[in-house]
């Protein structure tokens, strides 16, 4: 759930939007392996608000970024909604939306940050980052789904463009906006209600997984690990322009 305890982030968004990771780790605050993640936002059901729906990143004292496909179905406890222009629900092309909140985000203390942006508008394969959600570890069609209602994360790197297209094919069609990333066949890989979520790379000249690092994917389709398939992700710096733009950062 959202916001009341160390790495959670006090935002209440409610979303009617359906869609944790699978084979990730729980994220505990303070331990030195564990990166921080201050900036993950989770995007509650507008039914239940212990259910995750969604994920996101804070990004600035009032503005989330997560993908339209969960910005366009929050009703509440924003002040406005940004889908951008382009966004097709049918292909997933510009899969990418803004939220902006009615209160200020508190970053004086150790529990919520803003994360930065990337400039650069393409990934380069073996780049290393972080993915991280709230929600499932397995599919939602487990009968018996033991949810992770916890922030959990994983690392995981990007994959050639026409190496993840050839990979998915029958299943996803991925854009020329998007990219993937995980472990082919590792079985590591966002899950349900994950969407949304952010994928962030370390800083530069540090592996220090404590040294805040830089927003490069949003989450755009999750497989749950479904035949070791690796993650589809809106990549944020093909919109930057347009991020700054709407948000002014």
């Amino acid at each position: 759930m959202v916001g009341f305890a160390l790495n959670f982030i006090p935002l209440l968004l409610f979303s009617t939007a359906s869609e944790a990771i699978s084979g990730g780790n729980p994220a505990q605050y303070g331990f030195l392996n564990v990166p921080k993640l201050e900036y993950q936002v989770s995007i509650l059901h507008s039914g239940n608000r212990n259910y995750p729906c969604c994920g996101g990143a804070v990004i600035s004292s009032r503005w989330v970024i997560t993908t339209a496909s969960c910005v366009k179905t929050t009703v509440r406890d924003i002040i406005e909604r940004v889908l951008h222009p382009d966004y097709n629900s049918q292909s997933g092309y510009a899969n990418i939306g803004l939220i902006k909140v009615s209160t200020d985000f508190y970053f004086e203390g150790h529990y919520t940050k803003p994360v930065a942006l990337t400039n650069i508008n393409s990934t380069t394969p073996g780049q290393l980052g972080i993915v991280s959600g709230f929600g499932s570890i397995y599919p939602l069609y487990y009968v018996e789904q033991p949810d992770s209602y916890k922030l959990m994360y994983a690392k995981i790197e990007v994959i050639e463009h026409s190496k993840c297209k050839a990979t998915l094919k029958g299943y996803y069609n991925l854009n020329d906006d998007q990219f993937c990333a995980g472990r082919i066949g590792a079985g590591i890989s966002a899950c349900d209600r994950d969407l949304g979520g952010p994928m962030v790379i370390q800083g530069p000249g540090s592996d220090h997984p404590n040294t805040r690092g830089k927003l490069i994917g949003l989450v755009a389709h999750t497989f749950c690990a479904l035949n070791g398939f690796p993650t589809p992700f809106t990549n944020v710096g093909y919109y930057r322009e347009w991020i700054r733009s709407v948000t002014g950062v």
